[in-house]
Protein backbone atom coordinates (compact mmCIF):
# COMPACT_ATOMS: atom_id res chain seq x y z
CA UNK A 1 0.00 0.00 0.00
CA UNK A 2 1.56 3.39 -1.00
CA UNK A 3 1.37 6.33 1.81
CA UNK A 4 2.39 9.59 2.58
CA UNK A 5 5.06 9.45 4.65
CA UNK A 6 7.03 12.87 6.81
CA UNK A 7 8.45 15.57 5.24
CA UNK A 8 12.20 13.50 6.16
CA UNK A 9 11.13 10.26 3.85
CA UNK A 10 10.42 12.86 1.10
CA UNK A 11 13.54 14.00 0.53
CA UNK A 12 14.93 10.15 -0.34
CA UNK A 13 11.75 9.49 -2.32
CA UNK A 14 12.24 12.63 -4.58
CA UNK A 15 15.46 10.51 -6.04
CA UNK A 16 13.49 7.78 -6.96
CA UNK A 17 10.98 9.94 -8.39
CA UNK A 18 13.23 11.43 -10.95
CA UNK A 19 14.32 7.48 -12.16
CA UNK A 20 11.10 6.83 -12.78
CA UNK A 21 9.56 10.16 -13.74
CA UNK A 22 7.66 9.11 -16.54
CA UNK A 23 4.43 10.13 -18.10
CA UNK A 24 3.91 12.91 -15.49
CA UNK A 25 4.13 13.36 -11.41
CA UNK A 26 5.06 10.20 -9.11
CA UNK A 27 4.43 9.98 -6.13
CA UNK A 28 6.84 8.76 -2.68
CA UNK A 29 6.36 6.19 -1.08
CA UNK A 30 8.08 2.89 1.01
CA UNK A 31 5.98 -0.18 0.28
CA UNK A 32 4.42 -1.93 3.46
CA UNK A 33 2.15 -4.51 4.52
CA UNK A 34 -1.26 -4.01 6.67
CA UNK A 35 -4.24 -5.49 8.35
CA UNK A 36 -7.41 -5.22 8.72
CA UNK A 37 -11.06 -6.03 9.28
CA UNK A 38 -14.61 -5.61 8.20
CA UNK A 39 -18.27 -6.94 8.43
CA UNK A 40 -21.09 -7.63 6.06
CA UNK A 41 -24.68 -8.32 8.00
CA UNK A 42 -26.55 -11.09 7.34
CA UNK A 43 -30.41 -10.09 7.52
CA UNK A 44 -32.75 -12.31 9.74
CA UNK A 45 -36.21 -12.92 8.48
CA UNK A 46 -38.76 -11.42 9.72
CA UNK A 47 -41.74 -13.26 11.58
CA UNK A 48 -44.39 -14.63 9.41
CA UNK A 49 -47.90 -13.63 9.95
CA UNK A 50 -50.54 -16.69 10.60
CA UNK A 51 -54.25 -15.58 10.51
CA UNK A 52 -56.94 -17.67 10.65
CA UNK A 53 -58.85 -16.29 7.59
CA UNK A 54 -62.81 -17.31 6.04
CA UNK A 55 -64.68 -14.63 7.58
CA UNK A 56 -68.54 -15.03 7.65
CA UNK A 57 -70.66 -12.04 8.01
CA UNK A 58 -72.05 -11.14 11.77
CA UNK A 59 -73.43 -8.05 10.60
CA UNK A 60 -74.77 -6.71 6.60
CA UNK A 61 -76.09 -3.42 5.28
CA UNK A 62 -73.87 -3.41 2.25
CA UNK A 63 -75.88 -3.51 -1.06
CA UNK A 64 -74.94 -3.60 -4.65
CA UNK A 65 -73.05 -0.73 -5.55
CA UNK A 66 -74.81 0.68 -8.14
CA UNK A 67 -77.38 0.43 -6.17
CA UNK A 68 -76.23 3.45 -3.66
CA UNK A 69 -78.72 6.26 -3.85
CA UNK A 70 -77.86 8.40 -0.76
CA UNK A 71 -74.77 8.94 1.52
CA UNK A 72 -73.51 10.74 4.53
CA UNK A 73 -71.44 13.86 4.12
CA UNK A 74 -69.14 15.15 6.85
CA UNK A 75 -67.86 17.82 5.33
CA UNK A 76 -71.60 19.14 4.95
CA UNK A 77 -72.65 18.22 8.24
CA UNK A 78 -69.22 19.04 10.59
CA UNK A 79 -69.60 15.62 11.67
CA UNK A 80 -66.04 13.47 12.41
CA UNK A 81 -67.81 10.26 13.93
CA UNK A 82 -70.84 8.70 12.21
CA UNK A 83 -71.94 5.02 12.96
CA UNK A 84 -74.54 3.00 14.50
CA UNK A 85 -75.34 0.59 17.36
CA UNK A 86 -75.79 -3.05 15.63
CA UNK A 87 -76.99 -6.60 16.86
CA UNK A 88 -74.61 -9.23 15.79
CA UNK A 89 -76.05 -12.86 14.62
CA UNK A 90 -73.71 -14.61 17.55
CA UNK A 91 -72.03 -13.05 20.24
CA UNK A 92 -68.31 -14.28 21.13
CA UNK A 93 -67.18 -14.51 17.81
CA UNK A 94 -63.50 -13.26 16.60
CA UNK A 95 -63.74 -10.83 14.66
CA UNK A 96 -61.81 -10.39 11.63
CA UNK A 97 -62.95 -7.41 9.33
CA UNK A 98 -65.05 -4.99 9.00
CA UNK A 99 -65.91 -3.13 5.33
CA UNK A 100 -67.37 0.25 4.49
CA UNK A 101 -68.81 1.65 1.75
CA UNK A 102 -67.77 5.03 0.75
CA UNK A 103 -68.75 7.38 -2.07
CA UNK A 104 -66.48 10.44 -3.28
CA UNK A 105 -68.12 13.06 -5.14
CA UNK A 106 -65.37 14.89 -6.40
CA UNK A 107 -63.62 14.60 -10.20
CA UNK A 108 -60.25 14.87 -8.89
CA UNK A 109 -58.48 14.19 -5.65
CA UNK A 110 -55.49 16.09 -4.84
CA UNK A 111 -52.28 13.65 -4.47
CA UNK A 112 -50.14 16.40 -3.26
CA UNK A 113 -52.36 16.28 0.11
CA UNK A 114 -51.52 11.85 -0.09
CA UNK A 115 -53.83 9.91 1.83
CA UNK A 116 -56.65 10.26 4.04
CA UNK A 117 -56.52 8.12 7.60
CA UNK A 118 -59.90 6.75 7.88
CA UNK A 119 -60.96 4.92 11.49
CA UNK A 120 -63.23 2.56 12.30
CA UNK A 121 -63.86 1.91 16.16
CA UNK A 122 -65.98 -0.51 17.92
CA UNK A 123 -67.63 -0.03 21.34
CA UNK A 124 -69.43 -1.79 23.48
CA UNK A 125 -72.96 -0.84 23.58
CA UNK A 126 -73.72 2.17 26.00
CA UNK A 127 -77.03 4.03 26.93
CA UNK A 128 -79.55 5.18 24.28
CA UNK A 129 -77.32 3.91 21.30
CA UNK A 130 -74.35 5.70 22.90
CA UNK A 131 -70.65 4.03 22.57
CA UNK A 132 -69.92 2.48 25.95
CA UNK A 133 -66.17 1.32 26.26
CA UNK A 134 -63.91 0.76 24.04
CA UNK A 135 -62.91 -2.43 22.34
CA UNK A 136 -60.55 -1.80 19.34
CA UNK A 137 -59.80 0.42 15.87
CA UNK A 138 -57.87 -0.42 13.02
CA UNK A 139 -57.02 2.84 10.76
CA UNK A 140 -56.81 2.61 6.82
CA UNK A 141 -54.82 5.24 4.49
CA UNK A 142 -57.58 5.33 1.72
CA UNK A 143 -56.69 7.72 -1.53
CA UNK A 144 -60.49 8.27 -3.00
CA UNK A 145 -61.04 7.19 -6.59
CA UNK A 146 -62.04 9.97 -8.89
CA UNK A 147 -65.26 10.31 -10.14
CA UNK A 148 -65.37 10.84 -13.78
CA UNK A 149 -67.27 14.41 -13.45
CA UNK A 150 -68.13 16.23 -10.12
CA UNK A 151 -71.27 15.58 -8.28
CA UNK A 152 -72.26 19.37 -9.01
CA UNK A 153 -72.52 18.77 -13.07
CA UNK A 154 -74.21 15.49 -12.86
CA UNK A 155 -77.51 16.45 -10.44
CA UNK A 156 -79.94 14.58 -9.61
CA UNK A 157 -78.97 11.21 -9.03
CA UNK A 158 -76.20 9.38 -9.49
CA UNK A 159 -74.75 12.16 -8.50
CA UNK A 160 -71.37 11.28 -10.29
CA UNK A 161 -70.15 9.09 -7.06
CA UNK A 162 -67.35 6.60 -7.31
CA UNK A 163 -68.36 3.97 -4.93
CA UNK A 164 -65.55 1.87 -3.41
CA UNK A 165 -65.24 0.24 0.00
CA UNK A 166 -62.78 0.05 2.76
CA UNK A 167 -61.60 -3.17 4.79
CA UNK A 168 -60.12 -2.59 8.26
CA UNK A 169 -58.89 -6.28 9.36
CA UNK A 170 -59.07 -6.69 12.73
CA UNK A 171 -57.19 -10.10 12.38
CA UNK A 172 -54.00 -9.58 14.50
CA UNK A 173 -55.96 -7.86 17.49
CA UNK A 174 -57.95 -11.13 18.54
CA UNK A 175 -61.05 -9.42 19.27
CA UNK A 176 -63.88 -11.24 20.73
CA UNK A 177 -67.40 -9.22 20.34
CA UNK A 178 -70.46 -9.08 22.20
CA UNK A 179 -73.30 -9.37 20.23
CA UNK A 180 -74.65 -5.60 20.94
CA UNK A 181 -71.95 -3.27 19.67
CA UNK A 182 -71.81 0.49 18.47
CA UNK A 183 -69.43 1.24 15.81
CA UNK A 184 -68.00 4.63 14.77
CA UNK A 185 -66.45 5.49 11.26
CA UNK A 186 -64.09 8.83 11.64
CA UNK A 187 -62.06 10.86 9.36
CA UNK A 188 -61.33 14.39 8.83
CA UNK A 189 -63.06 14.93 5.59
CA UNK A 190 -61.33 18.26 5.10
CA UNK A 191 -57.72 17.74 4.98
CA UNK A 192 -57.46 15.63 1.60
CA UNK A 193 -61.16 15.57 -0.13
CA UNK A 194 -64.17 17.28 0.53
CA UNK A 195 -66.79 14.68 -1.75
CA UNK A 196 -65.73 11.65 0.30
CA UNK A 197 -69.11 10.29 2.15
CA UNK A 198 -70.15 6.77 3.64
CA UNK A 199 -72.60 5.26 1.79
CA UNK A 200 -76.20 4.29 2.89
CA UNK A 201 -78.35 1.79 2.62
CA UNK A 202 -81.97 0.88 3.65
CA UNK A 203 -83.10 -0.37 7.18
CA UNK A 204 -83.31 -3.98 6.43
CA UNK A 205 -79.63 -5.45 6.97
CA UNK A 206 -79.53 -8.84 5.39
CA UNK A 207 -77.40 -10.08 8.15
CA UNK A 208 -78.11 -9.15 11.82
CA UNK A 209 -80.36 -6.26 12.82
CA UNK A 210 -80.36 -2.83 14.37
CA UNK A 211 -80.68 -2.20 18.37
CA UNK A 212 -82.76 1.35 17.68
CA UNK A 213 -84.38 1.15 14.19
CA UNK A 214 -84.34 4.62 12.81
CA UNK A 215 -81.37 5.52 15.46
CA UNK A 216 -77.74 6.06 14.27
CA UNK A 217 -74.86 7.71 16.12
CA UNK A 218 -73.05 10.41 15.41
CA UNK A 219 -70.46 13.36 16.90
CA UNK A 220 -70.62 16.41 15.46
CA UNK A 221 -68.47 19.90 15.19
CA UNK A 222 -70.30 22.72 13.52
CA UNK A 223 -72.30 21.83 10.52
CA UNK A 224 -72.72 23.85 7.66
CA UNK A 225 -75.69 22.64 6.02
CA UNK A 226 -78.31 24.67 8.35
CA UNK A 227 -77.53 23.84 12.05
CA UNK A 228 -74.59 25.13 14.31
CA UNK A 229 -73.30 21.44 14.87
CA UNK A 230 -76.13 18.72 15.57
CA UNK A 231 -77.04 16.52 18.69
CA UNK A 232 -74.26 13.77 19.69
CA UNK A 233 -76.35 10.72 19.27
CA UNK A 234 -79.10 10.61 17.07
CA UNK A 235 -79.45 12.48 13.61
CA UNK A 236 -82.50 13.28 11.65
CA UNK A 237 -83.23 13.76 7.53
CA UNK A 238 -83.05 17.37 6.53
CA UNK A 239 -82.25 18.89 2.92
CA UNK A 240 -78.77 19.97 2.43
CA UNK A 241 -80.05 21.22 -1.30
CA UNK A 242 -83.43 21.27 -3.34
CA UNK A 243 -82.13 18.50 -5.10
CA UNK A 244 -80.32 16.70 -3.15
CA UNK A 245 -81.32 15.50 0.11
CA UNK A 246 -79.08 12.97 2.93
CA UNK A 247 -78.66 12.59 6.16
CA UNK A 248 -77.98 16.03 8.14
CA UNK A 249 -77.39 17.07 11.69
CA UNK A 250 -80.34 19.87 11.95
CA UNK A 251 -80.38 20.54 15.18
CA UNK A 252 -83.85 21.14 17.28
CA UNK A 253 -84.98 17.52 15.87
CA UNK A 254 -85.29 13.92 17.68
CA UNK A 255 -87.25 11.11 16.88
CA UNK A 256 -86.42 7.94 13.55
CA UNK A 257 -84.86 9.38 10.90
CA UNK A 258 -86.73 8.44 7.56
CA UNK A 259 -87.06 9.67 3.95
CA UNK A 260 -90.33 12.05 2.85
CA UNK A 261 -92.61 10.32 0.96
CA UNK A 262 -92.18 12.43 -1.87
CA UNK A 263 -90.91 11.33 -5.39
CA UNK A 264 -87.54 10.32 -5.54
CA UNK A 265 -84.66 7.48 -7.08
CA UNK A 266 -86.20 4.85 -8.56
CA UNK A 267 -85.12 2.60 -5.36
CA UNK A 268 -86.21 5.08 -3.13
CA UNK A 269 -88.46 3.66 -0.22
CA UNK A 270 -90.75 6.55 1.01
CA UNK A 271 -90.54 6.71 4.64
CA UNK A 272 -87.33 4.13 5.30
CA UNK A 273 -84.73 4.35 7.29
CA UNK A 274 -81.15 4.70 6.08
CA UNK A 275 -78.57 3.13 7.59
CA UNK A 276 -74.27 3.10 7.22
CA UNK A 277 -73.14 0.61 4.49
CA UNK A 278 -71.26 -1.95 6.66
CA UNK A 279 -70.59 -5.34 7.09
CA UNK A 280 -68.62 -7.22 10.15
CA UNK A 281 -67.38 -10.40 9.61
CA UNK A 282 -66.12 -13.24 12.32
CA UNK A 283 -63.82 -16.36 11.82
CA UNK A 284 -65.36 -18.79 9.38
CA UNK A 285 -65.97 -21.70 11.75
CA UNK A 286 -69.22 -23.34 12.11
CA UNK A 287 -70.50 -24.48 15.34
CA UNK A 288 -69.29 -27.09 17.25
CA UNK A 289 -71.28 -29.86 19.14
CA UNK A 290 -70.31 -33.02 21.16
CA UNK A 291 -70.49 -35.87 18.33
CA UNK A 292 -71.30 -33.42 15.65
CA UNK A 293 -68.71 -32.79 12.31
CA UNK A 294 -65.50 -31.18 12.08
CA UNK A 295 -65.32 -27.74 10.83
CA UNK A 296 -62.40 -26.38 8.99
CA UNK A 297 -60.19 -24.07 9.87
CA UNK A 298 -58.72 -21.78 7.51
CA UNK A 299 -55.21 -20.16 7.72
CA UNK A 300 -52.73 -17.38 5.66
CA UNK A 301 -49.11 -17.05 6.13
CA UNK A 302 -47.58 -13.63 4.91
CA UNK A 303 -44.17 -12.62 4.78
CA UNK A 304 -43.98 -9.10 5.58
CA UNK A 305 -40.01 -9.00 4.96
CA UNK A 306 -37.95 -7.88 2.49
CA UNK A 307 -36.43 -10.99 2.27
CA UNK A 308 -37.53 -14.67 0.88
CA UNK A 309 -38.85 -17.12 3.66
CA UNK A 310 -39.53 -20.60 3.96
CA UNK A 311 -42.48 -21.72 5.96
CA UNK A 312 -42.05 -25.84 6.96
CA UNK A 313 -44.52 -26.35 9.32
CA UNK A 314 -47.41 -24.90 11.32
CA UNK A 315 -48.87 -26.21 14.01
CA UNK A 316 -52.26 -24.98 15.22
CA UNK A 317 -53.19 -25.16 19.35
CA UNK A 318 -56.39 -25.18 21.00
CA UNK A 319 -55.64 -22.13 23.74
CA UNK A 320 -55.96 -23.58 27.42
CA UNK A 321 -55.06 -22.19 31.09
CA UNK A 322 -52.82 -23.84 33.87
CA UNK A 323 -56.06 -25.64 34.60
CA UNK A 324 -56.26 -27.26 31.19
CA UNK A 325 -60.22 -24.84 30.92
CA UNK A 326 -60.32 -23.67 27.00
CA UNK A 327 -58.97 -19.41 26.14
CA UNK A 328 -61.84 -17.65 24.71
CA UNK A 329 -58.99 -15.92 23.37
CA UNK A 330 -55.74 -17.19 22.84
CA UNK A 331 -53.00 -16.14 25.03
CA UNK A 332 -55.08 -14.61 27.59
CA UNK A 333 -55.82 -16.83 30.73
CA UNK A 334 -58.78 -14.13 31.95
CA UNK A 335 -60.54 -15.61 29.44
CA UNK A 336 -60.65 -19.15 30.66
CA UNK A 337 -63.87 -20.82 30.66
CA UNK A 338 -64.55 -22.86 34.33
CA UNK A 339 -65.22 -25.94 33.47
CA UNK A 340 -64.93 -26.21 29.88
CA UNK A 341 -62.07 -28.50 29.33
CA UNK A 342 -59.77 -27.93 26.18
CA UNK A 343 -58.97 -31.80 26.37
CA UNK A 344 -62.67 -32.13 24.81
CA UNK A 345 -61.41 -30.67 21.63
CA UNK A 346 -59.30 -32.16 19.06
CA UNK A 347 -57.41 -30.68 15.83
CA UNK A 348 -57.29 -32.95 12.85
CA UNK A 349 -58.55 -35.87 15.10
CA UNK A 350 -55.53 -35.32 17.91
CA UNK A 351 -55.34 -32.87 21.40
CA UNK A 352 -53.81 -30.54 22.04
CA UNK A 353 -52.52 -30.11 19.01
CA UNK A 354 -51.78 -30.72 15.22
CA UNK A 355 -48.73 -29.80 13.29
CA UNK A 356 -49.31 -29.41 9.18
CA UNK A 357 -46.36 -30.08 6.55
CA UNK A 358 -46.35 -27.10 4.42
CA UNK A 359 -42.48 -26.57 2.90
CA UNK A 360 -43.69 -23.30 0.68
CA UNK A 361 -41.42 -20.37 0.26
CA UNK A 362 -42.95 -17.09 0.20
CA UNK A 363 -41.50 -14.03 -1.45
CA UNK A 364 -41.09 -10.74 0.47
CA UNK A 365 -44.43 -9.16 0.53
CA UNK A 366 -46.34 -12.37 -0.49
CA UNK A 367 -49.13 -14.53 1.67
CA UNK A 368 -50.70 -18.21 1.01
CA UNK A 369 -54.03 -19.19 1.87
CA UNK A 370 -54.96 -22.99 3.09
CA UNK A 371 -58.00 -24.25 3.05
CA UNK A 372 -59.58 -27.51 4.25
CA UNK A 373 -55.94 -28.64 5.65
CA UNK A 374 -57.54 -28.29 9.49
CA UNK A 375 -60.37 -28.51 11.00
CA UNK A 376 -61.13 -29.07 14.48
CA UNK A 377 -63.90 -31.22 16.17
CA UNK A 378 -65.76 -31.74 19.55
CA UNK A 379 -66.19 -36.06 19.48
CA UNK A 380 -68.11 -37.45 21.31
CA UNK A 381 -66.22 -39.78 23.77
CA UNK A 382 -66.79 -37.97 26.84
CA UNK A 383 -69.02 -38.82 29.58
CA UNK A 384 -69.07 -35.29 31.03
CA UNK A 385 -71.54 -32.42 31.25
CA UNK A 386 -69.93 -29.91 28.63
CA UNK A 387 -72.78 -27.42 29.46
CA UNK A 388 -70.01 -25.02 30.20
CA UNK A 389 -69.01 -24.96 26.56
CA UNK A 390 -72.02 -23.42 25.25
CA UNK A 391 -71.49 -20.67 23.05
CA UNK A 392 -68.45 -19.59 24.14
CA UNK A 393 -65.62 -18.96 21.27
CA UNK A 394 -62.60 -22.07 21.01
CA UNK A 395 -58.77 -19.78 21.21
CA UNK A 396 -56.73 -21.03 18.49
CA UNK A 397 -52.84 -20.90 18.40
CA UNK A 398 -50.64 -20.94 15.30
CA UNK A 399 -47.22 -21.32 15.15
CA UNK A 400 -44.41 -21.87 12.45
CA UNK A 401 -40.47 -23.06 12.01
Amino acid sequence: MKRFMTKKVLVVGVAVALVLGIGGAAFAYFTSTGTGTGSAPVATVSPLVINQIGGVPVYNSIIDGSAYQWSFAYNATGANDFGNEIILTKANQLLTDVTVAMGNFNSATDPSKGSLPVTLTIYKAGSGGLPGAFIGSDTVDVIPPATSTGYESTLPAPYGIANFNVTFDFTSQYLTLPSDVVYGISYDNSTVDTGLNVNLSYENPSVGSDTYPGYLYVSTGNGSDDSVGGPTGEITCSDVSSTFAQYSTASGNSGACGLAATPGPSNQIPGANLIPAVEFDATGVSDLYPGGPSVPINFSVTNPGAASAEVQTVTIKIAYDSNGNIETTANDPSTAVDGCSASWFEINGSYPSATLTLDQNLLPGTALSWVGAASISMPADSVDNQNACQGKNVGLLFSSN
